[in-house]
């Protein structure tokens, strides 16, 4: 076997190893996005109902003749604000938020990092094609 042919042959195995590293790679960042998500969407619905029982205490409160919207009628834009001013004091609520503010943060820096990867896996596997064509083309 001439050097050449052992240099390419070399190579193609270089590149196996990384293509089934950043395989690997790719595999770990799409589950660690899965949990994300998921971390998301639980602690979206948790914020949402909790924000929903807040402002059925505030409704019945009204009806009640006392809280922040005694005397605002429901399609007033006062009734509205008073309530979005409501959920964003509440001591209970907003630890909550920014617990799914940062893991909104972390899924979206996972989502990055699974596009580099991607790019990367496929700029091997274009070289790992173009290293099977050159062995072919020697032997």
């Amino acid at each position: 076997m001439d050097n050449q042919l052992k240099s390419q042959i070399s190579e193609a195995q270089k590149l196996k190893s990384e293509l089934a590293d950043m395989g690997m790679l790719l595999a770990h960042q799409l589950s660690q996005e899965t949990l994300l998500k998921q971390d998301v969407d639980k602690l979206n619905n948790e914020v949402q109902g909790k924000q929903n029982a807040l402002i059925v205490e505030l409704e019945s409160m009204a009806k009640a003749k006392r809280g922040p919207l005694d005397g605002l009628a429901k399609t007033s834009p006062a009734y509205k604000a008073a309530i979005a001013i409501q959920i964003d004091e509440d001591k209970s609520i907003y630890p909550m938020r920014v617990k799914l503010d940062e893991t909104v943060g972390r899924l979206n820096d996972t989502k990055a990092m699974r596009q580099c990867f991607e790019t990367q896996f496929s700029s091997l596997k274009y070289q790992s094609q173009l290293q099977v064509a050159i062995l072919n083309a020697l032997s």
